[in-house]
C-alpha cells in the first residue's frame, strides 16, 4: 500500500490545500470527527478529505489502505472496487458502482473537489493497472 500512499502524495503535490489532510499530517482532532461517518477499525488512514467549514472532519471522506469512506450515507467503498470517477452537478456528486449510482458529497471549495478527483485518479490508475510503477 506504500506505493498507493506515494501516488496519493505525487498526484496532490505539496501545496496546501484546504481541507486535504494526508498521513502521518492528518490531525487527531479531524480524525476523531471522520470516525462520524468512518468505521475504519485496523484501517490505516491515507488522506482525509475535510469538506466542513469549521474544520471538525465531520463531512467529508476518508481513504484508508481498503476502502473509500464518504459522509454521504456513511458509505464506505473498497478500493479494488472503484473503476470510474464522480461526477458533480451544482448541487450534488456522484459515484457510479456496480450496485447503483451513490450519492458522495459536493465539495464546499473548489480546490478541495479538484484534489478529491486526482484521489479518485490514482485509485483508478491502480486499479486499472495503469498506474507508473
Amino acid at each position: 500500500m506504500a506505493d498507493f500512499y506515494q501516488m496519493l502524495e505525487d498526484r496532490l503535490g505539496q501545496e496546501q490545500i484546504p481541507g486535504v489532510h494526508l498521513a502521518p499530517e492528518i490531525p487527531e482532532k479531524k480524525l476523531n470527527g471522520a470516525q462520524k461517518f468512518a468505521s475504519y477499525g485496523q484501517e490505516t488512514p491515507l488522506a482525509l478529505i475535510d469538506n466542513t467549514t469549521f474544520g471538525s472532519g465531520k463531512s467529508g471522506a476518508l481513504i484508508t489502505t481498503h476502502a473509500l469512506y464518504v459522509s454521504t450515507g456513511k458509505a464506505r467503498f473498497d478500493l479494488e472496487a472503484i473503476r470510474t470517477p464522480p461526477t458533480f452537478d451544482d448541487l450534488d456528486g456522484f459515484l457510479p458502482t456496480s450496485t447503483g449510482t451513490v450519492k458522495i458529497p459536493k465539495m464546499v471549495l473548489h480546490e478541495t473537489q479538484d484534489a478529491f478527483e486526482r484521489v479518485f485518479e490514482v485509485i483508478m490508475a491502480i486499479n486499472s493497472g495503469t498506474a507508473d510503477a
